[in-house]
């Protein structure tokens, strides 16, 4: 067992030997085992060195560009979100929207406005490439919050307008669903346009600008300056700079193209309303035949000037049908459009304006007879005359220069003249027509001034004013002619003459 321990270990040294005698040992290098790290002046010379072989394979002197662009994209959209007008304020003291927006894959979102509420502004474009085979975008509205998570409180399915895929921007106000509903949470205004895209090959690069040394390729030149913002900003001083610069960057500094779309926006603007909304009030008691005829004039005109408006219609239980010819309207206009508030018996003209405010839900409400006498397309002047100023009231004035009566005998002039002249005496009212019954009012101002009404007959028209008066709303009038009525009989009778007078002189010495 000795002799055999002996034996094994004579036999490892010689194993050892042998290995050692096939190693081959010298000196290592420096860099054995170390990475060289190229200096900045090396790596530079290296790129250009690369630019210069790849120019070489080219065949010229020119730097390669590729630039990316996903697969099966219908061209780059650009959606600019402007404003919108919200039905509710969701904030228990404020509300601070922002706005998120889906295309495709995609997400965006505008930054918040801080304290927007019923009416945020972003003013706020979006760029992104738009696939093949989407139509549409889905829109959110949010109410950022700080202790808790945010809350949606509208939002949109939009399909994108026809018009934008032959080459054409629109500007145009969306509904927006909510709440309250489908299409009744407000209104949101977008400005949408298309710009095609060239596809590049992976396979063949693009020929650009000759090089003439390597910093050539590092050179960006700006496609605008600040300089042409602000003389395209003093052709439109309307519209916002921000407006202006997403514009430029979309028709990448193209100042032709920007002008043009910039007049296409002003003006799309200025025969818009700005999504402000119309409730129309008509008082109703035997008017079968002239309802119709009036409402048909309604949309001709207030669809014409892009107006927002709903009509309420307030009838005092009239015995000849006017409430089945009311539902076969809505029938035709839709009952959005059309609406009714029935009442079972005739209980004066100012309840019944205190009935139709509560169905209402525009900013402004629009007071007109139904039987013709008011034409609707005044309706219009009061719009852009309220603008003007930003007026409470309105006032439709058969006094005033442009305006006049039609139809009416000596008789009725004489009244109606005496009975203006007598309430602005007594009343102090200052306008040409305070008996008039055609007017704007806006909603919350109205709804003031009834809410602290006495009156229930025609002389609830004066007192509105001069309850008014009393309050400093302010107020503007606009020439009118009012022509007698086509159908039907007047509700003017001597007893009416008497109550109005009645009613002067209770306001008269008890005040408003």
């Amino acid at each position: 067992l000795k002799f055999s321990n002996n034996a094994c270990k004579v036999a490892s040294v010689e194993m050892t030997s042998n290995r050692r005698s096939r190693v081959q040992v010298g000196q290592l290098s420096d860099d054995f085992l170390r990475l060289e790290v190229s200096s900045p002046v090396t790596q530079n010379q290296a790129d250009a060195n690369a630019a210069a072989a790849a120019a070489a394979a080219a065949g010229t002197n020119v730097a390669l560009y590729s630039a990316f662009v996903p697969p099966r994209t219908r061209g780059r959209l650009v959606i600019t979100i402007f404003e919108a007008n919200l039905t509710k304020n969701y904030g228990l003291v404020r509300m601070d929207p922002y706005c998120r927006v889906r295309v495709g894959n995609g997400l965006f979102e505008t930054p918040t406005d801080p304290g927007g509420g019923k009416t945020p502004k972003w003013n706020r474009s979006i760029q992104c490439y738009l696939p093949d085979g989407l139509d549409s975008i889905y829109l959110e509205i949010y109410d950022e919050r700080a202790f808790s998570f945010d809350e949606r409180i509208a939002w949109a399915h939009i399909l994108l307008p026809k018009a934008i895929f032959d080459g054409q921007a629109v500007n145009e106000w969306f509904p927006l669903s909510g709440n309250q509903g489908d299409g009744k949470e407000g209104v949101i205004n977008l400005l949408l346009s298309l710009e095609p895209v060239q596809m590049i090959s992976q396979q063949q690069p693009v020929l650009l600008v000759p090089v003439v040394d390597s910093s050539a390729f590092h050179q960006t030149l700006p496609r605008f300056t600040q300089t042409d913002v602000k003389e395209l900003h003093d052709m439109f001083p309307n519209l916002d700079e921000d407006v202006i610069v997403s514009i430029l960057e979309s028709k990448n500094g193209n100042k032709e193209a920007t002008i043009n779309d910039l007049l296409a926006l002003n003006t799309r603007m200025s025969t818009n309303v700005s999504g402000v909304k119309y409730s129309i009030i008509l008082p109703t008691y035997n008017e079968r035949e002239n309802l119709p005829i009036c409402v048909w004039l309604l949309d001709k005109y207030l669809s014409k000037s892009n107006v927002d408006y709903e009509v309420i219609v307030v009838d005092d239980n009239s015995p000849d049908g006017t409430q089945q010819v009311v539902k076969q309207l809505q029938v035709i206009y839709g009952n959005e459009r059309i609406r009714l508030k029935a009442r079972k018996a005739k209980l004066g003209l100012g309840t019944a304006y205190a009935s139709g405010l509560q169905e209402a839900t525009g900013e402004f409400v629009v007071l007109m007879d139904a039987d013709l006498s008011h034409h609707p397309k005044h309706i219009v002047d009061f719009i852009d005359k309220q603008k003007q100023a930003d007026y409470d009231i309105v006032l439709g004035s058969r006094m005033l220069t442009g305006g006049g009566v039609a139809g009416w005998n000596l008789k009725r002039k004489v009244v109606s003249r005496g009975a203006n002249l007598l309430a602005d005496i007594t009343l102090q009212l200052h306008v040409t027509d305070a008996t008039g019954s055609y007017r704007l009012y806006r909603r919350n101002v109205l709804k003031k001034l009834i809410s602290q009404s006495v009156s229930k007959g025609y002389v609830f028209q004066v007192e509105m004013l001069a309850r008014a008066r009393a309050a400093g709303f302010t107020i503007a009038e606009v020439p009118i002619v009012f022509v007698d009525r086509f159908y039907g009989q007047s509700k003017l009778a001597t007893c009416e003459i008497i109550g109005f007078l009645k009613s002067l002189l209770y306001l008269f010495f008890y005040g408003c």
